[in-house]
């Protein structure tokens, strides 16, 4: 839900007062997802980008230009006083002709530094995206999440495709560690999330064996460790999936942690001075 004294809806500042979900119709929605840290929009660019291939991926065509688009994230973002949180960038498509655009802040609960520490729970949901590519709205695997996720108290659902193959989180990208090799989804399988591709450039940096595949289900019980990666959780271990235990404080983990949170103050201190 909402959170914040206003939202900004086709570009007239409104109260929060007056506000409705733009998701509660399920009318096709494209969106994006920006973390604030400091007042400051992370890899703001990043995401106007996956938004673009989104809509490109739709057969639509972005109808605010990204420049527009920005001065009204950065508005809200000085309007409420914003300093850490979760905005929702939301377009959706009412008819062929009509097109709301809706910019809030949304509720959000971080993770906690003990979930960082220990390492959160999760539960598998055999569900697949039907355009895992593009950031559109899919009420149904986002309902069946939400369900699991209440019902079990756990962080996370991990999606199972047909083939009993891992592929990624309701709402996260998912890594998991074996010896010394890292693996992930190739990136047509999976919503390439902004911060998986950070972490993916930092593994290669750091000189560490990345490999692109999706996991069965029975590969669990031969993983290390297994990370979490997203706008809101950063670089999250995972202590547990169903009743499989990992290694929380495996070395790479916090190796990858250390240094995106250190490209995340490279990228404050850049966005400040432009």
């Amino acid at each position: 839900m909402i959170t914040g004294k206003y939202f900004i809806k086709n570009s007239e500042v409104l109260s929060s007062e007056i506000f409705s979900d733009p998701f509660e119709d399920g009318i096709m929605s494209i969106y994006e997802v920006v973390r604030t840290d400091d007042g400051i929009p992370l890899f703001l660019e990043d995401h106007i980008e996956r938004l673009i291939k989104s809509f490109a991926i739709a057969g639509k065509k972005l109808i605010m230009h990204p420049d527009k688009l920005t001065d009204q994230i950065l508005k809200l973002i000085n309007l409420n006083s914003m300093k850490n949180g979760l905005l929702r960038i939301v377009f959706c498509f009412l008819d062929n002709k009509r097109t709301d655009v809706c910019i809030y802040q949304s509720t959000v609960r971080f993770p906690s530094d003990n979930d960082y520490r220990k390492g959160v729970s999760c539960e598998l949901l055999f569900a697949e995206r039907k355009s895992p590519s593009a950031k559109i709205y899919n009420p149904s695997v986002r309902e069946k999440a939400n369900s699991i996720i209440d019902k079990h108290k756990v962080y996370e659902t991990i999606l199972v495709n047909s083939e009993n193959r891992i592929t990624e989180g309701s709402r996260s990208n998912v890594f998991f560690i074996k010896d010394k090799t890292i693996i992930t989804a190739p990136d047509d399988t999976v919503l390439s999330g902004i911060t998986r591709k950070k972490v993916i450039r930092i593994i290669n940096d750091l000189g560490i064996t990345l490999k692109y595949d999706l996991p069965e289900v029975s590969d669990l019980k031969d993983t290390d460790a297994v990370f979490l990666t997203g706008t809101t959780p950063k670089v999250l271990p995972v202590r547990e999936i169903e009743k499989m235990k990992f290694k929380a404080g495996h070395p790479l983990i916090s190796k990858i942690s250390l240094e995106y949170n250190r490209i995340t103050e490279s990228y404050k201190k850049s966005f400040r001075k432009s």
